[in-house]
């Protein structure tokens, strides 16, 4: 580890360990004025505020010194290594539209596989909204809250309701995201074999094609004098093309007509 590299280490566990204890702190004074029987005065929140205001300003200031000791001890940039899952979902798009063989049985067991992630996919998200919903619904509803019993026993019966939801969509999505990363490392090795073998299909398609040509025309050196030919009379017809003026002339005037008359420039 480089000069750079430790200091970098060591302002960013300061700066983490700095917002953790102005977070606790501030949290400390929210719950105490929450709890107590006097609420939220406005003296009282005041008075706390100004006790946290000059940690708060070491705090920026901290900040702050980030962004120049990033200038001065620049960090050394490592290329960094693509995922199973980055790289199985940028191949699996190139997966041909058919195959033959034992590469057609694979193809299909691969777009099964697709398909099954897509459903996994819309069943997280259909739950993710269904908790939404409900913590939104328990949220709207007014009876909810203002009881009799306390502002402690309303936030506990909020916990009670709503977290269960948030916790199982999360859940719920931490199991998914496991999911795809396992079954991208298993499927990977698959799908870049398939992909080989189209290739070398595609390559040995092209290379008889060239052969056939080839032996249709003759030996590479007549192919390779026909190529010069044609280049020689593409170059001949460009020289004549622009020394005869008045063909040049000819073919400007349409253009300018074309651009004036029916397309309406000008």
């Amino acid at each position: 580890m480089t000069r750079s590299e430790k200091i970098g280490l060591g302002y960013r566990i300061f700066l983490g360990v700095f917002t953790f204890a102005l977070g606790v702190l501030l949290v400390v004074g929210a719950c105490e004025l929450f709890f107590s029987e006097g609420g939220f005065p406005y003296e009282e929140v005041q008075a706390r505020l100004k006790l946290l205001l000059a940690p708060f300003l070491l705090w920026a200031v901290a900040v702050a010194a980030g962004f120049v000791l990033a200038d001065l001890f620049p960090a050394r940039i490592q290329k960094r290594k693509r995922g199973a899952f980055s790289v199985y979902r940028r191949l699996i798009s190139r997966l041909p539209a058919k195959a033959e063989g034992e590469n057609a049985r694979l193809l299909i067991r691969l777009r099964n596989g697709e398909r099954l992630l897509w459903g996994i996919r819309a069943f997280c998200a259909a739950f993710c909204l269904l908790a939404a919903g409900m913590g939104i619904a328990y949220l709207c509803d007014p009876s909810h809250f203002g009881s009799a019993a306390g502002a402690a026993d309303d936030a506990i019966a909020l916990l009670q309701n709503v977290f269960p939801w948030v916790a199982a969509a999360f859940v719920l999505l931490c199991g998914a995201a496991a999911f795809e990363s396992v079954y991208a490392k298993k499927t990977l090795p698959s799908v870049k074999r398939l992909l080989a073998a189209e290739r070398g299909d595609e390559l040995s398609r092209l290379a008889r094609v060239r052969a056939a040509a080839e032996g249709a025309i003759g030996s590479r050196w007549t192919l390779l004098a026909l190529r010069l030919a044609a280049g020689a009379v593409g170059v001949i017809l460009l020289v004549v093309g622009i020394v005869e003026w008045d063909g040049v002339r000819a073919v400007l005037q349409k253009a300018i007509m074309i651009c004036t008359q029916c397309i309406g420039l000008g």
